[in-house]
């Protein structure tokens, strides 16, 4: 008899990001295995074609929590759901008890900063429930060290990295007509991809290391490919803006691309005709990178990486195999990782193949949404 799962998640399709790809896809290898039943985020927008996704009328946190514990008993009251799960923390304590309402089992993911999130009371909610879960899935090395700091016991908790499509990025696309249309032809080109977030310290690169990275390869541009985060819970800064704003005032107008969002057909591209990736994340209070997929995507299109040490990065990236990792906001090590890589075209073919063949074997998405189905449900 197939098992009878309770998803809950604030976080699903069409909303973008890693942790809405982690629960996209293991909640797709779920439904390969069980009868699932979701009850996501509320939105008008939402055109909902699965009747197997309820949602709530409104949109927002407040609106979501109140039809976990209200109406959405109308659409499940008839299940006998064996595992409820929680897509996050976030929304730990529900899932806690709606699993006492079907005596089932409780299973929840965890990334980071629905882990470290800088809030007194959202830090008593997580103490009192995330321990109690029958099993505990972080995505990094750092996320259940900061799991474990937090009262999970360490026999409730293993560790499932996130997965790409690495085989997206194999088959070559016409580069040279975006090279012309962002004024790239003749550059070596640095590729900055993703949301931007205040961790990811995109601004403070500019300002602090590539002024540096210009003055010795003058040739070099920097294609930021991504827009502040749309709909976020956290991050509502105006990332964008100052990025802008160190490029105005590093006169560095000529070396800097700012794409905003991309098709995912144009995102590939970007990656394919990078030379480097960056991923200059730096320490801030109440956040942490937990993996970074991108950095993945960046393997599996055969470009090395350069990236801070920090958070669950260093498990993303294979220090002098797949990259370059440098401490946390030491520009100058940045610099000279960046220039060395731009310059010696041997060792960033050799540390991009590592990183495709990493990829390709041990981060595809078939095998990694498939441990987390099985995880989930021997929970």
């Amino acid at each position: 008899m197939r098992s009878q799962v309770l998803f809950v998640t604030f976080n699903l399709a069409p909303k973008l990001g890693g942790l809405e790809q982690v629960i996209q896809r293991a909640r797709a290898a779920l439904r390969e295995r069980a009868d699932v039943v979701t009850l996501a985020q509320g939105a008008r927008r939402y055109v909902e074609r699965d009747p197997d996704v309820l949602r709530p009328r409104i949109e927002g946190l407040g609106a979501y929590m109140a039809f976990l514990y209200t109406r959405c008993m109308l659409g499940i009251r008839n299940h006998n759901f064996d595992l409820v799960v929680s897509g996050s923390a976030l929304t730990a304590l529900p899932t806690l008890h709606l699993a006492k309402r079907f005596g089932a089992r409780s299973a929840c993911i965890i990334y980071g900063l629905d882990t470290i999130y800088e809030s007194s009371l959202y830090q008593r909610v997580y103490r009192h429930a995330m321990p109690r879960m029958n099993r505990v899935i972080a995505i990094s090395t750092a996320t259940r060290r900061e799991a474990v700091a937090r009262g999970i016991a360490p026999e409730r908790l293993i560790i499932i990295p996130p997965g790409c499509d690495a085989e997206l990025f194999q088959a070559p696309r016409d580069t040279e007509n975006l090279r012309r249309h962002w004024g790239l032809e003749g550059c070596k080109v640095i590729l900055s991809a993703g949301r931007l977030v205040r961790r990811k310290g995109l601004d403070r690169f500019i300002r602090e290391c590539l002024p540096e990275v210009v003055l010795r390869v003058p040739t070099v541009k920097l294609l930021v490919a991504g827009g502040n985060p749309e709909g976020a819970l956290a991050h509502t800064d105006d990332v964008l803006a100052s990025v802008e704003g160190a490029i105005r005032e590093t006169g560095l107008d000529n070396h800097v691309v700012v794409t905003g969002r991309l098709t995912s057909e144009e995102m590939v591209a970007a990656f394919q005709l990078a030379e480097v990736f960056i991923l200059p994340v730096i320490p801030v209070e109440g956040d942490m990178e937990g993996f970074g997929i991108v950095l993945l995507e960046a393997g599996a299109a055969g470009v090395p990486v350069v990236a801070t040490a920090i958070g669950g990065i260093t498990d993303a990236v294979v220090d002098g195999e797949t990259g370059v990792l440098v401490p946390p906001l030491d520009y100058s090590a940045m610099a000279s990782a960046l220039i060395e890589l731009l310059r010696d075209e041997r060792r960033r073919l050799a540390l991009g193949e590592r990183g495709r063949r990493r990829a390709l074997a041990e981060f595809n998405w078939t095998d990694i949404s498939s441990r987390y189905a099985e995880a989930l449900l021997n929970a």
